[in-house]
């Protein structure tokens, strides 16, 4: 499973390069990608709270099922609210200016922006929040390949979406509206399976509490922190050089740091898959 997500990871940042620079052209491209470093900087706020949580449930699961209930029901409120958070941040992001600050961007001469990257950031707000809580609590129960799996799965539908935007020569906006579409269905299909393998935790938000909620919420601030960091350190880059330089060199920053990268990708083939037993020991 980890080679075929290798693969597919190489075929996503390097083989369509090509593609996108024929048919949508080296600077439609450098904005995509700045604008999807945009969207994935305003998922970080609940980075973290999704690995604390899955941590938490793969250390409770083995002694004491109803902590890890507790901890898994008091999580699914505040994804929730956090998804609501970052819609919200987007749009003052948008309506303020500060998201042409960020990149060299004039929101007023693409408005139509606007519905594409707020589908994305709805889509993470219905499925992706709490999505990522529940592909992490799967783990507990030994289903580390069919998390790989899904990974997987995801990066070719969205593979997908991307090869007919470039071939149809849509806008970015329609494309990010068919990436945000495409996504709500398959993670409809996964939430499925998931609480058929685990009927005992479903309903995963009965007995909700608040207070545990935002408990562990405040607990895992500091893996937030540091996932915000790892995200202006991966794509903050490409703000400035969208802003000082031209967004058209962000393809080939992107596909050089893909290939210095691969070795990287490769060492997390072995480290892993172990990672879920560490938590728990």
């Amino acid at each position: 499973m980890g080679l075929i997500s290798f693969l597919l990871n190489i075929v996503y940042s390097l083989l369509l390069v090509p593609l996108f620079l024929v048919y949508w052209g080296d600077e439609k491209y450098g904005y995509f990608l700045a604008l999807y470093a945009f969207i994935q900087l305003m998922r970080t706020l609940d980075t973290g709270h999704q690995i604390y949580i899955g941590n938490e449930f793969n250390k409770h699961y083995h002694k004491d099922p109803n902590k890890a209930y507790e901890v898994l029901s008091g999580s699914m409120g505040v994804a929730l609210f956090l998804g609501f958070l970052e819609c919200m941040a987007f749009v003052v992001f948008w309506y303020s200016g500060l998201m042409d600050r960020l990149i060299d961007f004039n929101h007023h001469e693409h408005p139509e922006l606007f519905v594409g990257i707020l589908a994305m950031m709805v889509m993470w707000w219905a499925v992706g929040s709490a999505g990522g809580i529940l592909a992490r609590i799967i783990l507990a129960k030994g289903y580390y390949s069919e998390s790989v799996l899904f990974a997987i799965l995801i990066k070719f539908v969205e593979t997908i979406m991307l090869v007919l935007g470039i071939f149809a020569r849509l806008t970015v906006s329609t494309t990010f509206i068919l990436i945000a579409v495409s996504t709500i269905i398959y993670s409809i299909v996964v939430f499925r399976w998931t609480a058929q393998v685990m009927p005992e935790y479903y309903p995963w938000w009965k007995g909700f509490r608040l207070k545990t909620g935002f408990q562990n919420f405040s607990k895992s601030t500091i893996l937030t922190i540091n996932g915000f960091l790892d995200q202006m350190n991966t794509n903050g880059i490409l703000f400035l050089i969208s802003k000082f330089i031209t967004a058209s060199i962000i393809p080939v920053f992107t596909t050089v740091r893909t290939l210095t990268n691969t070795m990287t990708m490769l060492t997390n083939l072995f480290v892993q898959p172990l990672v879920p037993e560490m938590i728990r020991f």
